[in-house]
This record gives structure tokens, sequence and C-alpha cells, in this order.
């Protein structure tokens, strides 16, 4: 009777989801039940022998194995090169028998490889691969005349003869028959086809190459790039020439190879910069369906930030504080040159794009006489991604940062709203190969495995919605656009291709209960659909692509107010999120969770508010994201905004509040890691609302501070807002703030913000 292996203690720590493993794991890392397969070469052979090779599994199986092994050969020995399958007993040991062939020609001595892959039911443990060597036995026909020169491409790692696959290694043979009877010289190099010298092969300059007498074979070896784009199908040539009269053709001969290769760009990026797109416009689109439909204008434009001795960059801020910049290039420049950097003495232009960002604009005009408005908008916002893109042989990263401005008009009549919306995209990113420092060393890789990648964007998007009934609203959008893609490397190549993006999107709104206005149970649902299609053609040096990307949103709101005495109330919360991502770009399941209380006293004028969040799940084990924060605040005359008021909140780690919000955000689920307890800011704010033009307006001057770690945020700013009905409904405000960070110069940012209403 066979006893099983004692159990064995595992050490150290198992690679992590996404984590790379290049190799076999070592058998000390092994799971005690997975035997670990290893293989050992037998002696060299002479040609038209067996090469022999024995496969152990430690522990023995206890059932019979199917173990997959790799054969290679190196030189014309008819070996049958592929995977092969092996079936290990529960003995614990195989034989592998590899049969080559025997010949009457003299040629170089080669060998044979057995290599290990992965497979089910085993491990590959540290000795992964042997070589056994084949000796030539024939002896060399000496040639009494010209010796006549051919070339011969070898198979390699399963390509077939005249192919490699992008990265690898190109082998040619030239041979020689007869054996030539003195030393002969011949000059060789290579060729570009459609593939570019140095972009896409390593060049071989005309070298001389010489044979001894007797002598029948040389390998020529070339060695291709890996870089992470898509080029396509693509062949270069090796050209061999004799340099005296003895050997023949006297012109020499050519030989092509072709390059096979599926890297992920530009597809991988164009993804993610549609989805992005999507989701910047989609958001914007949100916002007029839900819109003040109030005549009037309102507006906010991003300030100027300035140092003390100048100007030096105009920004703004997104609704989490975030410093902005970058919009569309095409929007052009202002000249702003001769304002001092904070950092440096270096001329700085503003560009148009930096004024733009993070502003926004509403106009809306009265009803006509069938009751509908029409209304103008436009608003600029920035957004970024992340991504990691692995494949056979190409593992990248990459990142970008998209711009997007948006100009639209809808007309709402009744219960619903038709509009159309132009938006401008613009963005940076770059890429890397995981691994590679980019350093040109002469190896495969180089600098082509990492660069740079801009993409531009203008598309038409109608949309519309309609209240179906008192309690659901659905919506609808659709968009198609044009612009380009350019994939810079670090060699110093430039592909340029236009693109193409399509998207749709449809939603909806209900209302499951609402709750009365002396308070009660409110629930909603809301939903979402977004699917998009990018795709870039196909230009020299890169290959056509087209991405598509999936979201699916489900989110379910509720709150129980319940009323106290002196008009106060007091109002529990909770929020459930559910998100997947499909398609080519990053995919998964998350859930949120948020809860959340508010108690207001409005006669005593104040308010409390207590808001948290926590990603419940993902199928990334490693993501983890939650939030706390917690706001008190005075205001005795919140009807009137005259006298004082003040607010302190307090957060902690990611964002607290909008379960939903949060989670069906544009930014990815993965940008949002580390929102640890650590992370904690405060804030606070003072303001006195004071009589202003003769009364009828109330001017409240208001400081404030952000303290987070070694950051702090000084404010200081001016609102004034209409006081009663019977002036005119206009109000502004400007707001200066000074940033300071322990490691960086201060910086100064000038807000503004407008709001009229007739």
């Amino acid at each position: 009777m066979r006893l099983p292996p004692p159990p064995r203690m595992r050490h150290g720590k198992s690679a992590g989801r996404g984590e790379a493993r290049d190799g076999p794991r070592p058998a000390s890392r092994l799971d005690d039940d997975v035997p670990a397969i290893t293989v050992a070469a037998g002696g060299d052979i002479t040609e038209g022998g067996d090469a022999t090779f024995t496969l152990s599994a430690d522990p023995v199986p206890h059932a019979p194995l199917s173990v997959k092994v790799a054969v290679a050969a190196e030189g014309a020995y008819g070996v049958t090169v592929g995977e092969r399958t092996v079936t290990m007993p529960v003995s614990g040991t195989a034989m592998l028998k590899v049969a080559t062939t025997g010949d009457d020609a003299d040629e170089p001595d080669g060998s044979v490889t057995a290599t290990l892959k992965a497979g089910t039911g085993y491990a590959v443990g540290s000795a992964s691969s042997g070589t056994v060597a084949v000796r030539d036995d024939d002896e060399p026909v000496i040639a009494e005349g010209p010796s006549v020169l051919t070339l011969v491409t070898r198979d390699l790692n399963g390509d077939a003869p005249g192919h490699v696959t992008e990265g690898g290694t190109a082998e040619v043979e030239v041979r020689l028959s007869p054996a030539p009877a003195k030393h002969v010289s011949l000059y060789h190099r290579t060729l570009p086809g459609t593939a570019y010298t140095n972009h896409d092969f390593r060049l071989i300059r005309p070298t001389r190459m010489q044979f001894r007498p007797g002598e029948t074979m040389k390998v020529i070896r070339v060695r291709t790039v890996n870089d992470s784009h898509d080029e396509g199908l693509e062949d270069f040539s090796v050209r061999v020439w004799p340099a005296t009269d003895d050997v023949t053709p006297k012109g020499g001969v050519i030989v092509t190879v072709e390059i096979t290769n599926d890297d992920p760009l530009p597809g991988a990026y164009l993804a993610r910069f549609g989805r992005t797109v999507a989701q910047q416009a989609l958001d914007g689109i949100s916002d007029r369906m839900t819109a003040d439909r109030t005549p009037g204008m309102e507006g906010t434009l991003a300030g100027a930030a300035f140092t003390g001795s100048g100007m030096t960059d105009i920004t703004g801020e997104d609704e989490n504080g975030k410093t902005l910049s970058a919009f569309a290039d095409a929007m052009g420049e202002a000249d702003m040159t001769g304002f001092p950097d904070a950092t440096a003495d270096a001329e700085r232009t503003m560009t148009l794009r930096e004024a733009f960002l993070g502003s926004r604009f509403n106009l809306t005009g009265g009803r006509d006489a069938s009751g509908g408005s029409l209304s103008f908008w436009g608003r600029v916002s920035e957004g970024s991604f992340d991504g990691a893109e692995r494949g056979d042989g190409t593992d990248i990263t990459l990142d970008g940062t998209v711009t997007t401005g948006l100009l639209g008009a809808d007309y709402a009549r009744d219960d619903w709203l038709m509009g159309l919306a132009l938006t401008h995209s613009s963005s940076e990113g770059g890429f890397s190969d995981i691994g590679s420092d980019g350093a040109d060393d002469g190896s495969a890789d180089g600098d082509n495995a990492d660069g740079e990648l801009e993409s531009t964007l203008t598309a038409a998007i109608p949309y519309a919605s309609m209240q179906a009934t008192d309690a659901l609203k659905i919506w609808g959008a659709a968009g198609y656009g044009t612009g380009d893609v350019t994939l810079k490397t670090g060699a110093g190549e430039s592909l340029t291709a236009d693109t193409d993006w399509t998207m749709a999107s449809v939603g909806l709104r209900g209302d499951l209960l609402e709750a009365p206005e002396e308070g009660g149970l409110s629930l909603a649902v809301t939903s979402d659909a977004l699917w998009t299609e990018t795709s870039s053609d196909a230009v020299t040096g890169m290959s056509s692509s087209k991405s598509n990307t999936t979201r699916l949103r489900l989110g379910l709101e509720s709150s129980w107010k319940i009323m106290l005495e002196n008009s106060g109330s007091l109002t529990p919360k909770l929020e459930l999120g559910l998100r997947h991502d499909g398609g080519d770009a990053e995919t998964g399941t998350g859930t949120e969770l948020g809860a959340g209380v508010s108690w207001h006293q409005p006669q005593r004028g104040l308010s409390l508010d207590i808001s948290g969040r926590t990603l419940v799940s993902h199928e990334d084990d490693d993501l983890e994201d939650r939030g706390f924060a917690g706001s008190l605040s005075y205001d005795p005359a919140p009807s009137s905004g005259r006298g004082l008021s003040l607010q302190l909140r307090q957060e902690t780690g990611g964002q607290s509040e909008g379960g939903l919000d949060v989670l069906f955000a544009p930014t990815p689920l993965a940008d949002r890691t580390g929102g640890g307890a650590s992370t904690s800011r405060w804030t606070m704010e003072a303001a006195y609302g004071l009589p202003a033009w003769g009364g009828r307006y109330t001017g409240s001057p208001h400081a404030g501070l952000g303290i987070s770690g070694d950051s702090r945020d000084w404010s200081v700013g001016w609102r004034v807002s209409p006081e009663g009905e019977s002036v005119p409904d206009i109000s502004f405000g400007v707001k200066a703030t000074r940033r300071e960070s322990g490691t960086e110069s201060p910086s100064h940012v000038l807000g503004f913000e407008f709001t009229g209403r007739w």
C-alpha cells in the first residue's frame, strides 16, 4: 500500500492578482498536492540516434498525468519540433525520445532541446529544460570547382521556416556545397522590406564571413525588435554574396523573413480613451436632464494661478477640489509670455485650453407659446485612466489624461427633452513595457517598448429624455465622431492614423417610494448601460485596430426622514451600487455600500452630517477603498444669508458619500485604491453676511483653511446674492486660494462664478 507523502510547510508570499510571473516557479513555492515536474537530458548522440530526456515528478502523482513538452532543434537533423505530450505514470518517472536522421552530408554539429510547459495537475520545477548535443559523422566533400551558395531559414520556437515572432531572433543558414577546398570569403547584410531597419529588426551592415576548407555551413542571426504596437505582417531580407570566384552565383542569394505580431497598441489606448470621452460626455448630458429651466444665465470661469511675482498658469478645480489642467490643443493659444514661473525663470505661454478648464455656462430662454424653453450650455472637464494590457510576450502599462469640451443646445417641454452636444476631446498619455527600463541596450526590446500616445476626437451626440410616468424617467444618447491617434516610440518613430468613435447609452431613474413633506421612507433606483467602439485605420508601420468597451450599472438609494420638535429633522440614508465593466479595457464587477445620517435644527442654526462609504467587494481582491466624513455647520439665519455662519468638516480616506456617484464616476475603480484611514483632511470656513447696495443684496466675505498632511489651503473671497424677491436675481462671487506644500512652491488660484435669472 502506497502511503501519501507527509505534508510540507509553504513559505513566502504568493504572487498577487495581476503580478507577472517570468519563467517557472521554484518547486519550494509549489502547492504540496501538485507534483513538480523536472527534466534531465541524456548523453550526447551521433546523427541518426535518439536524444533521450528523463522526466521526474516530486511528489509522485496519485494518477497518471499528461505533461506538455516543447521540442526545439538546431541543425539539419530531421528533428520534428513542436509541442508533445508525455504521460507521467504514478511511479514518478517518464522517458521522452526524440529521433534524429542521419545523412551523408557534412554539416556542423547541432542539438535537441526539451522544455517543460505549464499544464493542468502539475507545476514546472526548477530544472525545466535539457539539451542533448547531436554530432555529425560525415566526412566533408571537397569541391573541385566553385561551391554553390544557398540560404535556408531555420524553424525556431515553433515558428515556420521563414517566419519569426516579434522579439525573437531569425536564423538563416548559409550553406556551401560541395565544401570549399580553400578559404572562401562571403559578405552578408540585412535589407528592409515592409519592416523598418532598427525599428522592427536590427541592422546588419555589409559584414565579411569566411569559410575554412571543408566547412559547409554558418548561421546568420538577426534580432527583431519587440515593440508594443501592432504592425501586422512585415518582412525583411538577408542577402549573402561571394567576394571571390570560388562561389556561385556571383550576385549572391537573398532570403526573406516575415515578422508576425499581435501587439495591443493603439487599440488598448483607444479603448480607454473612447470610454473616458463617453463618460465625460454623459456626465454633462445627465446634468441637462435634471437642470433648472428657470430663464437666465449662470456660469463659472476657472481662475488664473499666479505667484507673488506674476502670473504663471491658468487652472481650475473640479468638484473634489483637484487642480485641473489642459483643454483641447485645437482651441489655440493666447500669448501670455513674460510671466515668470514659480520654479523657473523661463517664459510661460498661457493656453486657452487652460483658461477654460473647469469652466461651464448655461443660458436658458423664456418659455415660448407652446410652453417649451431653449437652452445653450457648455462645460470643460478632465479625466484620466491607468491600465495594464497583458498578452503573449507583450505586457504593458499605459495611462492617459483626457480633456473634453462640450457645447450643446436642448429644448424641453412638458415631460420630454431633446438636445445635441458637440464635443472636442484631446488626450496625452504614455505606455511602458512591464519590466523594461526603456534603455536601448542592444536587446530585442530597447526603446521601442516605451513611448507616448496622443489622440483627438470631434463628435456629435444627440440625446433625449422622457418622464414616462410620475415616478419613472428614461433617457438615451448616441454619438459618432472622428479624430486621429499618434504613437511615438522611444526610438523616435512617429505614426499617425485616423480614428472613428461610436457610442450608445440608455438609462432610467425611478422613484419607487417618495416620502411626503412630513417625512417618511423614500426609495429610488437608477440604472444605465454604455457601449463604445473606437477604431483606427492602418498606416505604414501600424496595423488597424478596433476596440469595444461596455458598462452596466445599477444603484439603489433610500432615506427615512424623521421629523423632530421645533421643525428639526433626522434622516438616515443607505445607498448600494453595482457596476460591471467589460470589453477590451479593464474589466470587473464591484459592489459599494454607503450610509449616513443628517440632523438639522433650523431654530438653533445647527446642521450635522455624517457619512461613510466602503467598497464591499471587487473581482480584484487587492482593491480597497473606503471613506468617512463628518461636518458641523452653524448658520442662525439660513434663509437670509445675513450674519455669521461657520462650517467645520473632517474627511478620512476616499470619498465618503454619494456611493452611487462615486461608483459610477468616470474614474476607474483601480484608480481609487489606497483610500486608507491614514488619509485625512480638515476644512474650515467662516462667513459673515452684510447688507449691500441699499440692503437689496447680501455681501458675504468669507475665509477658509484646509489642512491635509503637510499641505495647507488658505482662501478668502466674497459672495454677493439677492435679498428678497423684488430685486434682480443676480449673484456672483470671487475666491482666491493660496496652496502650500512642504515640497513645492506655493501656488495661487483665482476663480469666478456668475448667475443671473430673469
